[in-house]
């Protein structure tokens, strides 16, 4: 299994707009790509808190080739993981990982 993993900042007064396009347009667009088997939200624990609150948001992939493809054909959901109108008060990173037997 593959896991992209999204990790997002997001302020305070931000929140509200931040979980609605979150689940009406980010997760139903990675959905759509019909490589993601599924995908689970976890908010970070003992962070600061000052800037916002830390989620994280892992859409699962059978394989790397999965991803591979997922990459090649969505270079947009890849690469833009926060609209512009949430920057700079939404923040995010990615990584990819391999689960370890």
């Amino acid at each position: 299994m593959i896991i992209y993993n999204v990790t997002y900042q997001v302020a305070h007064d931000l929140l509200d707009a931040w979980r609605s396009w979150l689940s009406t347009s980010r997760i139903p667009a990675m959905q759509e790509t019909g490589l993601i088997s599924s995908h689970r939200i976890f908010q970070l624990l003992d962070q600061d808190e000052t800037e916002g609150l830390t989620y994280v948001v892992q859409y699962h992939l059978n394989d790397l080739e999965s991803f591979r493809v997922f990459e090649r054909r969505f270079p947009r959901l890849r690469k833009e993981p926060v609209p512009e109108a949430f920057f700079p008060r939404c923040m995010a990173f990615q990584t990819v990982m391999s689960e370890s037997k």
